[in-house]
């Protein structure tokens, strides 16, 4: 890593990953750092984002990756409308991407589609974009029970919503069919502020 930085989220492809935001002892951060996935090194700056963000989701595919609305300094939403974009492969500031809903924290993706879940009481509200075309966020459905803080992993056809702040459900949504998500089991425990990864076949929730 560039610098220390903690409350981020990652962008990453074959070749490359990406943090955007985040914290550090003196307050919130807007810078973006990257490293390559196949060489050991520290982190090298990639760019600005348009201003600060904590508590983000991101979503991917292999050439663009989004950030979503996020909190400042003080928990208040960050510009509440703001979703940003950059391109992996090319170095630089971020671009404004749409418009969207403050606080969308976790974020699954497919080739074509990127889903946020809007952190919320419950139920919390889903919101998605096309990845490949520039614009604001549409209304998905919404997530099953409260998902304030929960993490998301997808694979190319489904998004897992996993754990929050209140308990330890476990819920799914379809990523090409609109509509509410539907129960999937629970993880062993409750997690605050789970974060998820995943493979084609399998979901790995970390806390």
């Amino acid at each position: 890593m560039q610098v220390d930085k903690t409350g981020y989220q990652a962008i990453c492809n074959d070749t490359r990953i990406i943090f955007p935001g985040g914290y550090r002892g003196n307050g919130y951060q807007n810078s973006i750092t990257f490293n390559q996935v196949q060489s050991k090194g520290n982190g090298s700056d990639f760019g600005d984002l348009l201003g600060v963000k904590l508590a983000m989701g991101t979503v991917n595919n292999k050439t663009r990756g989004i950030i979503g609305t996020g909190q400042n300094s003080n928990g208040s939403p960050y510009n509440t409308d703001v979703i940003e974009y950059v391109t992996i492969a090319q170095q630089g500031d971020s671009v404004d991407f749409g418009d969207g809903q403050n606080n969308t924290s976790n974020g699954c993706s497919s080739s074509t589609r990127g889903l946020f879940a809007k952190d919320s009481n419950s139920p919390a509200e889903i919101i998605y974009i096309t990845m490949s075309t520039l614009g604001n966020t549409q209304d998905f459905g919404d997530v099953t029970g409260h998902r304030a803080g929960g993490g998301g992993a997808s694979s190319a056809t489904r998004c897992i919503w996993s754990g929050n702040y209140f308990g330890n459900n476990i819920s799914y949504s379809t990523m090409a069919t609109l509509g509410d998500s539907i129960d999937f089991g629970d993880l062993d425990v409750s997690r605050d502020d789970p974060r998820g990864m995943s493979s084609p076949t399998r979901a790995v929730i970390a806390c």
